[in-house]
């Protein structure tokens, strides 16, 4: 999970509301920031557990982020709105410091519907990450989702370019 150093920067891509935005900004260490990207207009605090918190309403999985070198990236329920992963996870590799750490929240199924279009099984998702370059895959957790009998689960992988 993240690395509780002081003035570190992350992005939480895919933010909503801002859910996972604070979560995060509780783990990070003294002088932090944390980056929060929708494409929806979202009312975020400008600051959150003494950390600054910077709201960029803009598509994450088109063009680069308007922000680099990160220390980490937080994908939580997110990755699942994109069709073609390994584009996406390649980009992302150069917006993360050397031992960057990228962290997703995703459902454990094969199958898309309405809510979650493209999911993708931790398995597959290590696969790829491992083949753009991530080194470091681990599964971290998993629970049951609060929607439906399904199953969440934690990756973390890290940059592999030093």
């Amino acid at each position: 999970m993240p690395r509780p150093k002081a003035d570190s920067a992350w992005a939480d891509l895919g933010s909503g509301n801002g859910l996972f935005t604070r979560a995060l900004a509780t783990l990070l260490g003294p002088g932090s920031t944390v980056y929060a990207l929708d494409r929806s207009s979202q009312k975020m605090p400008p600051s959150f557990n003494g950390k600054a918190i910077v709201f960029h309403q803009r598509d994450f999985s088109e063009g680069d982020l308007p922000f680099a070198p990160l220390d980490g990236i937080l994908m939580a329920n997110s990755i699942h709105f994109v069709k073609d992963k390994p584009p996406l996870l390649s980009r992302l590799r150069k917006h993360l410091r050397g031992n960057g750490q990228l962290l997703i929240v995703e459902y454990e199924q094969d199958k898309g519907n309405a809510w979650v279009p493209y999911p993708i099984p931790y398995k597959v998702l290590a696969a790829q990450l491992a083949d753009c370059g991530f080194k470091d895959i681990a599964f971290a957790g998993e629970r049951q989702s609060l929607y439906g009998n399904r199953k969440m689960y934690v990756c973390s992988a890290i940059n592999g370019h030093e």
